[in-house]
């Protein structure tokens, strides 16, 4: 009985660690998300101060 009784308690353990990993993924995948938000934020901080000095060079070479 033994035999048969140490493969139930590792797939048991093994649910358990499923289980487990299957609740901390969400918590997780927010995460990412939120830090992809705020690296498209500061990319596009970034881009405008790009843009807001190329308008000044242009404006000052035109006038």
């Amino acid at each position: 009985m033994n035999i048969q009784e140490e493969p139930i308690y590792r797939i048991k353990n093994d649910m358990d660690l499923i289980d487990s990993n299957l609740k901390l993924a969400p918590r997780q995948m927010r995460s990412i998300a939120r830090k992809m938000a705020t690296d498209k934020i500061i990319l596009g901080l970034i881009l405008l101060i790009i843009a807001g000095k190329n308008v000044v060079i242009v404006y000052k070479t035109f006038k």
